[in-house]
């Protein structure tokens, strides 16, 4: 368990735990509240453009300010309950993609290892792979150090992660010949503008790797400033 996961545990033994969205006491997301978040319109299936053409995109939550503090609290705090809802939702996500894929997470970066003990974007992946059969393979590394992408323009995201991804040269023979048998789905947890996406799409295509789409749990609603929705 890391400090923020013991922080928590030890917070909700003073402090009486809350929904985050409608702060009723007993549950850190209420059943009422969870049942609005998965029976609301919020489905988004969108082409993100891309050097290589367009990447075809499943995201499921409208972000928001409950669904912030859902994907902090699941990442940073370590909450289990969370991060099953992140789960559920790249779950729905992944469910308008053909069966028998390759998941392919987005890495996390060396800085967000540290502070979570855990790569959080693979940790999920397994779990979504567990109900849908997909296999999950760590396919893309870090050629470099980025910057932190939460306060940049949507430019400077893009310039930011130009490059950032390769294919990591660790893959075993019975990898490459399942990359090349298998179409592969890039999976992450929140899309702002889809320059992460877009880059992991990219360093994919560059090594020879067919990827048919990616899915996200959550979807900024300025994302239709970068991709054309359907």
């Amino acid at each position: 368990m890391n400090f923020y996961s013991l922080f928590t545990a030890l917070s909700s033994l003073i402090i009486p735990v809350q929904c985050l969205s409608c702060s009723t006491e007993g549950e850190i997301i209420c059943p009422n509240c969870r049942k609005k978040l998965f029976t609301q319109p919020g489905h988004r299936s969108a082409l993100l453009t891309t050097v290589y053409g367009p990447l075809p995109i499943s995201a499921y939550l409208p972000f928001s300010r409950e669904v912030s503090r859902i994907v902090l609290g699941a990442k940073d705090d370590g909450n289990q309950k969370l991060e099953k809802i992140i789960i559920a939702s790249l779950r729905k996500a992944r469910s308008y993609f053909p069966p028998n894929l390759i998941l392919v997470p987005i890495p996390s970066t060396s800085r967000a290892r540290r502070k979570r003990a855990r790569d959080f974007i693979f940790d999920i992946t397994q779990q979504v792979a567990q109900e849908s059969g997909d296999q999950v393979l760590k396919l893309l590394t870090w050629t470099r150090r980025t910057a932190p992408q939460k306060n940049l323009s949507a430019q400077d995201r893009a310039r930011n992660m130009d490059g950032a991804f390769e294919i990591t040269p660790e893959i075993t023979v019975k990898n490459r010949s399942a990359i090349h048998t298998h179409q592969l789905l890039l999976v992450d947890d929140v899309l702002t503008t889809g320059a992460t996406m877009r880059e992991g799409f990219r360093a994919l295509q560059a090594g020879g790797v067919r990827c048919i789409g990616g899915i996200s749990a959550a979807y900024s609603l300025n994302w239709s400033v970068s991709a054309q929705a359907h």
